[in-house]
């Protein structure tokens, strides 16, 4: 497998952190976005994805 694409946002939109308000300038996906272009739901830059990441409880479902 090569690398993994990388996505920009099309000119004139900017991509912003939920939660630190920095710039995005790459994703690893494509978000969703409404008709003007603006993501239709909160997104993250890789310093902040990764803190997310680290207070989720690892292996999947837990069994109660």
């Amino acid at each position: 497998m090569g690398p993994r694409p990388m996505f920009k946002p099309k000119d004139g939109v900017m991509w912003v952190c939920a939660e630190c308000n920095a710039e995005i300038a790459e994703l690893p996906f494509n978000p969703r976005v409404d008709e003007k272009g603006v993501a239709t739901s909160p997104l993250y830059c890789r310093d902040c994805h990764r803190a997310r990441m680290g207070n989720r409880p690892q292996g999947g479902f837990r069994r109660f």
